[in-house]
């Protein structure tokens, strides 16, 4: 098994000991797929997770622009029509070639995903993570994938939602990096309009989710070395969102 890792991670035994058991939701956004090495990376770090024994589950974006695939750009662009919108036939595909991947580079560190596609019942969820597998939720026919995995997070009484997005986080008016805030400093900031454009939908999910039994939420850049980095050093490299 050939997992990098950070430097800084020599003090991670503590978070492993504290997270061994407990059960993350990932939210992989379409800017894990904008190259085959920075998805490679994001799976080998959620195999990382699986090895220390965290449960995870995985819920993929499926993106709506052929920009987001990379190599696989021509592939993609085969299921687009005029308008550049993707066609209904073409989600499936999609979607199935983005779980096999992910399902392929997790069995690369030897840890079985199975690949699954819309909602699915805690039950099943539970009994795949039972088994010693990651489950991979392609989040087609929602329409919110991030209330989608907020709710599935909230369903299984996820310790963490991580957001894997293209931004670093949640950033104040002066664009500085926001560690951690409560859901009351969420809304205000909210009011304030300083989280406004994208990251609507996914704030309002992990609003979601806080208020429905999680933990903590992390919104956390999709590249590499981010998500081990927030997990497993004190600093972080994110945004951790707490109800109190």
């Amino acid at each position: 098994m050939t997992i990098s890792l950070p430097n800084s991670l020599t003090g991670a035994l503590k978070y492993i000991k504290k997270f061994k058991g407990k059960i993350f939701v990932i939210f992989a956004g379409k800017t894990a797929f904008l190259s085959g090495e920075i998805m490679n990376e994001i799976a080998n770090e959620i195999a990382l997770l699986k090895h220390v024994g965290i449960k995870v589950v995985v819920v993929h974006e499926i993106p709506d622009n052929a920009d987001y695939f990379g190599e696989d750009k021509n592939f993609i662009s085969e299921w687009m029509n005029k308008t550049g919108d993707i066609k209904d036939i073409g989600v499936l595909s999609i979607a199935g070639k983005i779980s096999l991947k992910f399902v392929s580079c997790i069995a690369k560190q030897d840890i079985i995903a199975i690949s699954l596609v819309g909602k699915q019942d805690k039950n099943t969820i539970n009994l795949l993570m039972s088994e010693n597998y990651i489950p991979i939720i392609s989040s087609v026919s929602v329409p919110n994938q991030y209330q989608f995995a907020a709710e599935l997070a909230s369903s299984l009484n996820a310790e963490k939602f991580i957001l894997l997005l293209k931004e670093e986080g949640i950033l104040d008016a002066d664009e500085e990096l926001i560690p951690s805030l409560n859901l009351k400093r969420l809304d205000d900031i909210i009011k304030e309009g300083i989280v406004s454009g994208q990251l609507i939908k996914p704030v309002n999910a992990c609003k979601s989710a806080i208020n429905n039994g999680v933990n903590k939420v992390h919104l956390i850049k999709a590249d590499k070395h981010k998500l081990i980095e927030e997990i497993f050093t004190d600093e972080g490299v994110g945004t951790i969102i707490t109800k109190e």
